[in-house]
């Protein structure tokens, strides 16, 4: 089926009463995660959410919450998204008693981090859904891609970070951001997108690699090195013959070697043609270098998390009050918040302890095996890969945006094959 075909029938029917139903809740999450990635913070706070005292509501999770309550009172949900719904609601509730600085940060956070996984779990990945999601998810996608581009080509100067006083400086720039948030967000929404929407476009290599292209060479102008890792690690992981889903996904392993080498190619040929980028990752690795990992790493910042959740007997000072939700309660770092770990399952050591902590990696790992039992290798890598290089440099994730995204990955590689749940229920 060619593109202009398979718009048109989407178009047709989610003009039907059960296309419309199929697209709804898809279409409600996209609008959130577009509006938390695209509209500028600055906008974003003034407009889009609600101060009461030291905090902030978001409206837009608000409003599409409020808009979910005819679905989610109709709809099978997807049991491993309830999963994590539950589990964050009930850290929220517990961990009151040992919030250090504010018992309505755990109990906010708990409520904001939960609703996410569950509206997402009404999606079914229906056909329908399927081919809506790979389309719908490009547009912030692109948004950003399209932003780090214009900045990183030199058509226009975004400066997130400086090395110098003055941030935006001309030539102090030294690394590029979106309205996403800085370099290391921007690369990581960026990777979550594509990962997603590459494997919805599985069957078509060309779009498939393409996405992962695209996602590449703006990941290497975001000097990121985080996700720089994913990235390599994935397209390692795609070009060996081993894999399983070789032979009638990706286009197979000669298909798939031929398109990994136009994704390194396009990268090499972006950094001949732009040398600035080059040096910026030369002054960066040479940083690097130094002493930053003794003063001001990743390493101190892990040393901090453990030595909060020593100091806490491994309970944790409550959900939320060891490092403010970015996007989710714009206020909360006036009370509550001492730093960020820059890892996920530091921060939840952090917050909701040792309990906590192996509770979420016991819920990650009953995704992979669901991803494992219904045969999507390559979504299981890639969730593998996110969880183990990506948890472990960055800890947005559970942030806004990237919550919508990440939970969208993690439904899709956990959902059960929509013609098994038919037949299923049909014997029934």
């Amino acid at each position: 089926m060619n593109i202009r075909q398979e718009l048109l029938n989407l178009y047709r029917y989610g003009k039907t009463s059960k296309g419309f139903s199929e697209a709804y809740p898809l279409l409600l999450i996209l609008l959130a995660t577009v509006v938390t990635s695209v509209v500028p913070t600055a906008i974003y706070q003034n407009y889009l959410c609600y101060e009461v005292g030291d905090y902030a509501i978001d409206l837009s999770l608000l409003t599409v919450s409020i808009l979910f309550v005819p679905i989610i009172t109709k709809t099978k949900k997807n049991p491993a998204m309830i999963g994590f719904c539950v589990f964050f609601l009930i850290f929220g509730l517990i961990s009151i008693p040992l919030a250090k600085a504010s018992e309505a940060s755990a109990i906010l956070t708990g409520i904001y981090t939960a609703l996410p996984f569950l509206l997402v779990s009404c999606i079914r990945f229906t056909p329908f859904q399927g081919v809506l999601l790979r389309w719908i998810i490009l547009i912030p996608f692109f948004a950003i891609v399209l932003q780090v581009l214009l900045y990183g080509l030199g058509f226009l100067t975004y400066v997130s970070e400086s090395t110098g006083n003055e941030v935006g400086r001309i030539g102090e720039a030294s690394r590029i951001g979106s309205t996403v948030g800085k370099a290391t967000g921007t690369s990581v929404f960026i990777f979550l997108c594509a990962l997603l929407s590459a494997l919805l476009f599985i069957k078509r290599p060309f779009f498939f690699w393409g996405i992962l292209a695209i996602s590449f060479i703006a990941t290497v102008i975001t000097q990121s090195r985080g996700t720089t890792l994913m990235m390599a690690c994935y397209l390692l992981a795609l070009s060996t013959p081993f894999l399983k889903e070789a032979n009638s996904k990706g286009g197979g392993f000669y298909v798939r070697i031929l398109m990994l080498g136009g994704v390194l190619f396009g990268g090499a040929g972006f950094l001949y043609l732009k040398p600035d980028v080059v040096e910026q990752w030369r002054k960066r690795v040479d940083y690097f270098k130094g002493d930053a990992f003794d003063l001001a790493g990743r390493d101190v910042r892990g040393a901090q998390a453990i030595a909060i959740a020593k100091k806490s007997h491994y309970l944790g000072v409550g959900l939320g009050n060891y490092s403010p939700r970015k996007k989710l309660m714009l206020g909360s770092a006036k009370r509550a918040g001492i730093g960020s770990p820059h890892n996920v399952y530091l921060l939840l050591l952090g917050e909701i302890g040792i309990v906590g902590a192996l509770g979420y990696i016991a819920l990650q790992i009953r995704v992979l095996y669901r991803g494992y039992k219904y045969n999507r290798w390559m979504a299981t890598i890639g969730l593998f890969i996110l969880l183990g290089a990506g948890h472990n440099t960055e800890y947005v994730y559970l942030h806004m945006p990237f919550i919508w995204v990440f939970a969208l990955l993690l439904a899709y590689v956990s959902h059960e094959p929509y013609q098994a749940m038919k037949t299923r229920k049909g014997a029934a």
